[in-house]
């Protein structure tokens, strides 16, 4: 009798643990393909950003709402630089790199770093690097007119660049 109970409890456990290694597999196979979709799919970070901004911040938004929005969509805060420029550095910033104009036309422009948010996102943007540099140029009213895109990909390569030349 105690043989034929044994038998029994041991198919249940089998069958409990086949579950969780079904379970454990789909869930694999979903997280990859979430990986996956989100490094290669939907065009590059850089054109992601592109639309987001160009969408969340039309031109004629004004710099307050802009910040705003900055702030809520991407959790950072966006830096301004009024129009002018100080000279001081023998190397190229950021905003001569993105081709802003050495003296900022209009109202200064608004940047910021756009990065993948969430928490795979951070994990992955460590592993990767794939931020965007954002620059909204003002007009004189203090209104989104251009938007310049910098990604780091673009950084890395201007810098191979320099130290070739060098």
């Amino acid at each position: 009798m105690a043989e034929s109970a044994s038998h029994t409890v041991a198919p249940a456990a089998a069958k409990k643990r086949r579950r969780y290694v079904v379970a454990a597999l789909g869930l694999l196979v979903m997280v990859t393909s979430g990986l996956i979709w989100w490094v290669f799919g939907e065009g590059t970070f850089a054109d992601q950003v592109e639309k987001h901004v160009k969408a969340g911040m039309p031109p004629g938004t004004d710099r307050a709402a802009a910040e705003a929005w900055i702030s809520r969509s991407y959790q950072v805060i966006p830096s301004y630089a009024p129009p002018g420029r100080d000279k001081r550095s023998r190397f190229p910033t950021l905003l001569q790199r993105a081709g802003i104009p050495e003296n900022v036309p209009g109202g200064g422009v608004v940047m910021f770093p756009a990065l993948h948010q969430g928490f795979l996102g951070g994990w992955l943007s460590r592993i990767r690097p794939d931020h965007v540099w954002v620059f909204l140029l003002l007009d004189q009213d203090g209104r989104v007119q251009d938007y310049r895109f910098y990604s780091y990909h673009q950084f890395r390569e201007a810098e191979r660049a320099e130290n070739e030349n060098r």
